[in-house]
């Protein structure tokens, strides 16, 4: 079974680590936060859901695997939304800070 949780928005960073160190965590963020949400996994895989209406700027480590949508686009340690997801008026930001040591970073959209 992959631990699951949901990241909570709040005044300080949200900070998740894995239960396990060679578990799979996924991880559903919320439609804002104040702070970085920080996710930490050491030898297993991180997904990220990320909510319809969401844009999430996720800064991934130096050599990370990753796999992201269509509509995302990475530049160095940076994964983030096309232009055309980050202008919309009504679009929600997260900024995500992910580690996963040896494992993979898959960032994926969810329907709400």
């Amino acid at each position: 079974m992959i631990p699951s949780f949901y990241a909570r928005s709040g005044l300080a960073p949200s900070r998740i680590l894995t239960p396990s160190l060679n578990g799979n965590t996924d991880v559903r963020l919320p439609y804002q936060s104040q702070n970085p949400i920080v996710l930490d996994n050491q030898n297993g895989s991180l997904r990220i859901f990320v909510p319809q209406g969401v844009a999430a700027f996720v800064t991934v480590n130096s050599g990370a695997s990753v796999t992201f949508p269509d509509d995302y686009l990475q530049t160095g340690n940076q994964v983030y939304p096309n232009s055309e997801l980050s202008n919309v008026g009504t679009t929600y930001q997260v900024t995500v800070n992910a580690t996963a040591l040896n494992g993979t970073i898959t960032i994926v959209n969810s329907q709400n």
